[in-house]
C-alpha cells in the first residue's frame, strides 16, 4: 500500500522504541486520553441532569403562558377567541386568574398572612393544577364562596371543613388607600369564604401552596371583570417541541403574549447552559497539558534526529515536508487519544451506576461512614455533537503542541545537521 512520505516517517518516528521517548509519548498518549473520557463523561452526566431538570420544568408546570400584550391591562378579555385559537393550534388550556390573598387571622401571634390564590375552571381537569385526585377531606367544590387549602394550611391557621377563612384583596386595599381622602361611595369589605375541601400537598404536583376558588369568585376578589383571565395556561403533547408550538400561535394570536416554559424559565436554563460551557473549558485544559507533553517529547524527538532530518533535507526533502511529519505525529496522538478517549468514556457512562455504587461502598468501608446513599439511576445523554466536538478540540490541540518542535525541524540546514552530528 502506497502511503504519503509524510506519513510514513510520522508513523515510524512515533513508533513505540526502547527508550525514554517511548514511554513519554506513551504518557502523553495516556494524558489525552483521560482528558477526553472525563470531558465525555462530566458533559454527558451534565446533559443528562439538565434533560431531567427540563422534565420536571415542564411536567410539574405550564407549557406554555398567555397574558395581555399591554402591560397595563392585568387581564385577557377576548378568553373564549384565544382559548379556541390555542385547540386549532394542537393545544389544550384553561383560564386561570393567578394572584394573591392577605389571609386575616384571628387566632395564632399573626394577624395577618400572605398567601397564593388560584382561581380555576372545570378545565383546569388533568393539569397540574388538578388537586381533585389528592383531596384528603371533604370534596373538591368550587364556587358560592367555596375554596381549597392545603393540609398545611388547615393545620397552621386551624381550620376545618366549613370553616370561615377572611381574605383581603391586595388590589382592592391599593385602590382604598389610593382614594384616601377623596369623596368616594365604595365602602370595602374583606371577602369570606368557607373551605370545602383540603388538598394533601404531598399527593399533588403543586410546585407550592395555593388557595384555590372559583374562576367568578377570583374575578370579584381581584377586581377583574367576569369572563376575563389574568392568563391562559396551555398545554400540548409535546412539550420539548414547545418553539414550534408557539411560532405556529404567534401568527393566530398577535394581540397576547405568549411565553414558553423555556421562557418563564430562562435564567435558570441559562444558569445550566453557562455551567456546561465553564466546564467544558476547565475539562479542555486536562487536554491541553497532555498537548505541552507532546510538544516536550516532539522537541526531544527533533534534536535526536537532527541528522536523518539533515540528510531528509540534502535528498531534497521541502521545509514544509519535515514540517508535516512532525504536526502528523502531533495529530496521530490525537485521534488515537480521542479514539481511545470515546471508547474509555461511553463505557464509563454505561456502566456509571455500578461504578458509583462500588466508590460509595469501598467509601464507606475505609471511613465508616454509612451516611452515602447507592445511586439507582445517575441522568447521562451521549451527544453525537459533544463527542464530535471533545474529538476536534483533542485532535486540534495536539497538533496546534506539535508546532513549534515542527517549526524548529523545518529551519534546520542539512549542512549544519550533518557537519555537527
Amino acid at each position: 500500500m502506497n502511503i504519503p512520505s509524510e506519513l510514513f516517517l510520522a508513523l515510524r518516528y512515533i513508533r513505540p522504541q526502547k527508550n525514554a521517548n517511548s514511554i513519554i509519548t506513551l504518557l502523553a498518549l495516556i494524558g489525552v486520553l483521560l482528558g477526553v473520557t472525563v470531558l465525555i463523561v462530566v458533559l454527558s452526566i451534565m446533559t443528562g441532569l439538565r434533560e431531567d431538570r427540563e422534565k420536571e420544568l415542564y411536567s410539574y408546570g405550564v407549557h406554555a403562558q398567555i397574558s395581555s400584550a399591554d402591560s397595563s391591562v392585568k387581564y385577557i378579555e377576548n378568553i373564549d377567541q384565544t382559548m379556541e385559537k390555542i385547540t386549532k393550534a394542537g393545544g389544550r388550556c384553561a383560564p386561570v386568574i393567578n394572584g394573591h390573598g392577605i389571609v386575616h387571622l384571628t387566632r395564632g401571634t399573626k394577624s395577618f398572612d400572605y398567601q397564593p390564590i388560584m382561581g380555576v375552571d372545570s378545565s383546569i381537569k388533568g393539569t397540574f393544577l388538578d388537586v381533585s385526585g389528592s383531596i384528603a377531606r371533604g370534596t373538591y367544590s368550587l364556587g358560592d364562596k367555596g375554596i381549597i387549602i392545603s393540609n398545611s394550611m388547615a393545620r397552621a391557621y386551624r381550620l376545618n371543613l366549613g370553616s370561615k377563612l377572611t381574605l383581603h384583596s391586595p388590589s382592592k386595599l391599593k385602590e382604598m388607600i389610593s382614594q384616601r381622602g377623596a369623596a368616594s361611595e365604595k365602602v370595602y369589605l374583606p371577602e369570606e369564604y368557607f373551605v370545602t375541601g383540603i388538598y394533601s400537598i404531598h399527593q399533588s404536583r403543586l410546585p407550592q401552596h395555593y388557595i384555590f376558588m372559583d374562576l367568578d369568585d377570583a374575578a370579584d376578589f381581584t377586581g377583574i371583570p367576569w369572563g376575563t383571565a389574568n392568563y391562559i395556561y396551555t398545554y400540548v403533547d409535546k412539550p420539548v417541541e414547545i418553539e414550534t408550538f408557539k411560532a405556529e400561535l404567534t401568527t393566530e394570536i398577535t394581540d397576547s403574549k405568549i411565553e414558553t416554559w423555556r421562557d418563564l424559565n430562562k435564567d435558570l436554563l441559562g444558569i445550566l447552559d453557562v455551567e456546561k460551557i465553564v466546564m467544558s473549558i476547565l475539562l479542555c485544559i486536562v487536554v491541553l497539558v497532555a498537548a505541552f507533553s507532546i510538544t516536550n517529547t516532539l522537541i526531544t524527538v527533533v534534536i535526536q534526529k537532527t541528522r536523518e532530518i539533515g540528510v531528509l533535507k540534502s535528498i531534497g526533502l521541502t521545509s514544509g515536508a519535515v514540517m508535516r511529519i512532525f504536526l502528523l505525529q502531533g495529530a496521530i496522538v490525537g485521534f488515537t487519544g480521542a479514539l481511545l478517549g470515546n471508547v474509555f468514556g461511553i463505557s464509563v457512562l454505561m456502566w456509571r451506576n455500578e461504578l458509583l455504587n462500588f466508590m460509595v461502598k469501598v467509601v464507606t468501608a475505609v471511613t465508616g461512614n454509612n451516611n452515602f446513599s447507592l445511586l439507582n439511576n445517575m441522568p447521562a445523554t451521549i451527544v453525537f455533537s459533544d463527542l464530535l466536538f471533545i474529538s476536534v478540540i483533542t485532535i486540534l490541540l495536539c497538533t496546534l503542541g506539535a508546532v513549534i518542535p515542527a517549526w524548529r525541524a523545518s529551519k534546520l540546514d542539512p549542512a549544519k545537521a550533518l557537519r555537527y552530528e
